[in-house]
């Protein structure tokens, strides 16, 4: 089964549930919502290997047959208004670190456009959210510019993530965690996030 088609049985299971009667339960917050900081401004502290965190209140809802789901939101009202730079990456066994954070970043825009710069040069990619899904689709780079070997490196590596990929995603304002499966050393990405200019 695809991830596709995982997420479209979740839904098609998430609507057979929600037929009847609901009872809705208020859950507090994580104790720990703080988001995956990057390992400069926090040095020896290991990986989490959890699902990502919940960085607000989540609903238990309840039908009438006994059946519960916990609807956990997994970002943030500002949403759009922040702004992502990738920091680091883990794939399978493979830590990379973007050298170039400072001038990589994702902006998303609610027409589900992701704009921004690799390194090297601007992109452009399509995003679809889907509950705790997020999939990247179409990215391409809009501009083409020259640089250093680091900085293309860095930016075939943002691209390679981005291509035809589905992540289960949190965020807040301070960050965001995109995991690809369950195994969070399958593919992770780490970004840090500041305020859009």
């Amino acid at each position: 089964m695809t991830d596709f088609e995982e997420v479209v049985a979740y839904e098609e299971g998430l609507k057979a549930f929600l037929q009847g009667p609901l009872t809705i339960t208020e859950k507090p917050a994580d104790a720990d919502p703080e988001p995956e900081e990057p390992e400069s401004r926090r040095p020896g502290k290991p990986e989490t290997s959890g699902k990502p965190r919940s960085p607000r209140n989540s609903l238990e809802l309840k039908n009438d047959r006994g059946e519960t789901v916990t609807l956990v939101p997994n970002s943030h009202e500002e949403f759009f208004g922040t702004r992502y730079r990738p920091v680091r990456a883990q794939m399978y066994d493979s830590p990379y670190r973007f050298d170039s954070s400072t001038e990589l970043y994702f902006d998303f825009q609610p027409d589900g456009t992701v704009t921004g710069k690799l390194g090297c040069n601007d992109f452009t990619a399509k995003s679809d959210f889907a509950g705790t899904h997020v999939f990247f689709h179409d990215p391409r780079l809009t501009t083409d510019h020259t640089c250093s070997e680091r900085k293309r490196d860095d930016e075939q590596q943002a691209l390679a993530l981005l291509k035809a990929q589905t992540y289960q995603y949190v965020a807040d304002r301070d960050g965001m965690t995109i995991r690809r499966g369950d195994d969070p050393y399958i593919t992770t990405l780490y970004l840090s996030g500041t305020p859009r200019p």
